[in-house]
């Protein structure tokens, strides 16, 4: 079960002002390309800390992650932390597919939610 919440968070340098830093620091490197399908889910989040959370949608504490983004969102917001991006990245299997509304439910509307297709390349 644990292996399903993986929950990756590249704040980098975040407590720092890294989250504020438009240039490229010696600490941070540009993420590799991935795709979902034709999108490149990372294309718009060049330059700023991302918060990627790859969760299973058949999963219920992965969905509880999930409702819980917004929280920390507005969270690191309310500290003066903005210009953050964030993406849920549904599991490729078959019952994190058929839940995938579920998953997009409960996430707030200013968090992207991709689905993986079952027979394409696994990004996880």
């Amino acid at each position: 079960m644990w292996r399903s919440l993986g929950l990756a968070l590249a704040l980098c340098l975040l407590p720092y002002g890294g989250a504020e830093s438009q240039g490229q620091s010696s600490a941070c490197y540009k993420a590799p390309e991935w795709y979902i399908g034709d999108q490149n889910p990372m294309l718009n989040s060049e330059g700023k800390v991302t918060v990627v959370a790859l969760l299973q949608a058949s999963c219920y504490l992965c969905l509880l992650q999930a409702s819980r983004l917004e929280d920390l969102r507005i969270k690191l917001e309310s500290q003066g932390y903005f210009n953050i991006s964030y993406i849920v990245v549904n599991h490729q299997g078959s019952p994190s597919q058929l839940k995938h509304s579920h998953l997009k439910k409960q996430v707030s509307e200013h968090i992207a939610v991709y689905r993986q297709e079952e027979d394409g390349i696994d990004v996880w």
